[in-house]
């Protein structure tokens, strides 16, 4: 991750969908932040919204991206992350 600051992050799936129930990011501080309102079904090549950091432009360290899938698919989407200065 960046040591520059950040104020947004936005996440785009690729070779199939994603369920995201929650992101967690992990800030320089060492401070975590839990964002349960992010619960999307993220569709190939359909980008999210930003998802504002709440604060001004911030130190990310990590993010975290928890997710569920149905039992029967055993397809692996691929996640792109993107910070906004």
């Amino acid at each position: 991750m960046t040591k520059e600051g950040r104020n947004a992050v936005k996440v785009d799936t690729f070779n199939g969908s994603a369920n995201i129930v929650s992101c967690k990011i992990l800030y320089g501080n060492g401070k975590w932040d839990t964002f349960t309102h992010y619960s999307e079904n993220h569709k190939e090549g359909i980008p999210s919204e930003w998802l504002d950091l709440r604060r001004d432009k911030r130190c990310l360290e990590a993010i975290a991206l928890i997710g569920k899938r149905s039992n029967n698919s055993y397809n692996r989407a691929m996640l792109k992350i993107y910070e906004q200065r």
